[in-house]
């Protein structure tokens, strides 16, 4: 499932105990994986989480692969502050993993040109200082391991129209205060979003309050439904 043995072979260092992980050498500008198998297997029995954001229109479903603790929340900090982008590899084939065994197993949607994958994104005075939306990687990633099951594309359909304060050590309500109004949908044609379904990929789901006004943002737009995709739930 994980390793492709079926070409010449080079390591790379496990993220996690730095042991050796074997990789196609055909793709080494691309190498397959960022954990070896013991590890993989560590962060993967913190068993999936369904959770869902209630707003006017409908219900919108959290779909997230892990756990934010131990492992995960070392990984997602490697990605965010360490810019050890590698990481998103894996994040990104769980979080597909994740969505292919509860929607498309079950059939919650149909496998159509209609579907958009699109990250949360950062402040633009954020984005200079990191270089890149990890958000973004998350996205780009699930989207390269749902081509041959999904129809997809990938699009940054939102902008963050305000700086928006840390969320760490907020309260829920204050949470929500400090994402209110702060995402726009980017210049689109006023129909492009309608019958949409929109997959939004973030990194960590906590209280809900980034994604729900994301999600919000979007309906507004016209977007038919959306389902978010988060490498990470923290309890």
């Amino acid at each position: 499932m994980f390793l492709n043995w079926s070409a010449f072979l080079f390591e790379e260092l496990c993220r996690k105990c730095k042991a050796p992980v074997a990789t196609n050498i055909s793709l080494k500008s691309d190498p397959l994986l960022t954990l070896c198998n013991s590890c993989r297997q560590l962060i993967e029995i913190n068993y999936k989480s369904v959770s869902f954001l209630n707003l006017e229109r409908q219900h919108i479903a959290v779909l997230s692969a892990t756990t934010y603790d131990h492992l995960a929340q070392k990984l997602i900090r490697r990605l965010k502050y360490n810019e050890d982008k590698i990481i998103a590899r894996d994040l990104g084939s769980m979080m597909f993993d994740t969505f292919e065994s509860i929607v498309l197993k079950q059939k919650l949607i149909a496998c159509s040109d209609s579907i958009i994958v699109s990250p949360v994104p950062l402040h633009k005075a954020k984005f200079r200082h990191r270089g890149y939306n990890q958000a973004a990687l998350l996205a780009l990633y699930f989207l390269r391991r749902s081509r041959q099951k999904l129809r997809s594309r990938y699009e940054d359909l939102l902008s963050r129209t305000k700086e928006t304060s840390p969320m760490f050590g907020l309260s829920r309500i204050e949470r929500y205060q400090n994402v209110d109004m702060a995402f726009a949908c980017k210049r689109f044609s006023p129909h492009y979003l309608h019958g949409k379904t929109i997959i939004l990929v973030d990194d960590v789901f906590t209280s809900g309050a980034t994604i729900k006004e994301c999600a919000r943002t979007l309906l507004a737009s016209g977007a038919e439904s959306i389902i978010a995709v988060t490498a990470a739930c923290s309890s």
